[in-house]
């Protein structure tokens, strides 16, 4: 039993094996039955029908001999004695025959015995008497022959056929008991095969019930597991009992779940590590936005007083271009002063010496 649990394989050989056994089993009790009736029925059929066919030949040939013997003594006939003769001779014949297919060897017990000697004796004695019968009417002394039928041969006959009648009534008796013997049989035969198939109907529901359960819980644990894990469970407690191929199942099916398990914590710590670095490059770039907006806003206000230079710078240059135009206006005019102021001066020197000297100490 032990073993048969390590295995499914042998679980389901052993099972048709004991269903393949029990049916050889009802088949063989089925056919001891048939065989027992059969041969009963065989027996009885040689031993009581068969013998019973042949006694019955046996008399209707005696009697057709009566008959015959019976015409012979009324029609007082010499000429036609040869002829019923040969004709008695025939039927003794036969008969001779048909006893000798039922004696000896269908005999089957003392008192049956008994009245097979009883009658062979009988008839001897009776065709003793026929023959003697015969001769007296050959002779023609048929007073003779009426004597001999009337004082001899109609108590030999009833003699004889009450013989063959006991025991053709034994034989039928023997049939009854065969019968009855063969109806027991019968009965007994049906109640063992009746027994052996509600036995085997049984172990079959037993067998049914024992390989549904060994191969339907696992895989009733196998889908509660698959649909646990469909719907993302994990760490799934499965109670693992069989240790057949089922069993192996399980713990593989558990091994993966522990797999799958470790794999799906090493992706979630994974994810956990990109979610974190991705919120800090979230913050780095929220930072480096903020200051990109500052350094956009320092450089608008940079781009403002480049503005404001650049302004003021073009005034200024404007104003210079104005100073030096206002420069170049007063040099000209100093140099055109200058100018005059020498030509008056040369003017005043040509006039009055001193002048011109202190004018040009002055100048």
């Amino acid at each position: 039993m032990l073993l048969l649990n390590r295995s499914v394989k042998l679980r389901l050989g052993a099972s048709l094996g004991l269903c393949i056994a029990m049916v050889i089993v009802i088949g063989l009790f089925a056919l001891w039955g048939l065989s027992t009736g059969n041969q009963k029925m065989r027996g009885t059929y040689d031993r009581n029908v068969v013998t019973m066919e042949d006694l019955g030949r046996v008399s209707n040939l005696l009697l057709r001999n009566r008959v015959l013997t019976l015409q012979a003594q009324r029609d007082k006939n010499v000429e036609t004695l040869g002829q019923l003769h040969q004709v008695l001779a025939e039927n003794d014949a036969e008969a001779d025959e048909a006893w000798a297919d039922y004696y000896p060897e269908r005999v089957d017990s003392d008192a049956e015995k008994q009245l097979a000697t009883q009658f062979q004796t009988a008839l001897s004695s009776l065709r003793a008497d026929l023959d003697e019968q015969y001769e007296a009417m050959m002779r023609g002394d048929f007073q003779r022959a009426q004597e001999i039928s009337s004082a001899r041969l109609n108590s030999g006959y009833t003699r004889v056929l009450d013989t063959i009648n006991q025991v053709v009534e034994l034989n039928r008796q023997q049939a009854g008991t065969a019968y009855v013997s063969s109806t027991a049989d019968y009965e007994r035969a049906r109640a063992l095969t009746l027994g052996a198939i509600a036995l085997a109907i049984v172990i079959g529901v037993g067998l049914s019930i024992w390989l549904t359960r060994g191969i339907m819980t696992p895989l009733g644990k196998a889908r509660a597991l698959a649909d646990a894990l469909a719907e993302g469970k994990l760490g799934n407690d499965i109670n693992i009992t069989c240790k057949d191929e089922f069993g192996d199942m399980l713990r593989s099916l558990q091994t993966m779940e522990e797999r799958f398990s470790s794999v799906v914590l090493t992706v979630r710590r994974n994810a956990e590590s990109v979610d974190l670095a991705a919120n800090e490059i979230a913050q780095g770039t929220d930072d480096l936005s903020r200051r990109t907006q500052e350094q956009a806003a320092s450089l608008e206000q940079t781009a403002a007083s480049m503005d404001e230079i650049t302004s003021t710078v073009r005034q200024n240059a404007e104003n210079a271009l104005a100073a030096d135009r206002l420069v170049n206006d007063l040099s000209q005019q100093a140099s055109s002063g200058g100018e005059v102021a020498q030509k008056a001066v040369e003017a005043m020197g040509a006039s009055t010496l001193p002048v011109g000297k202190s004018l040009a100490s002055w100048g």
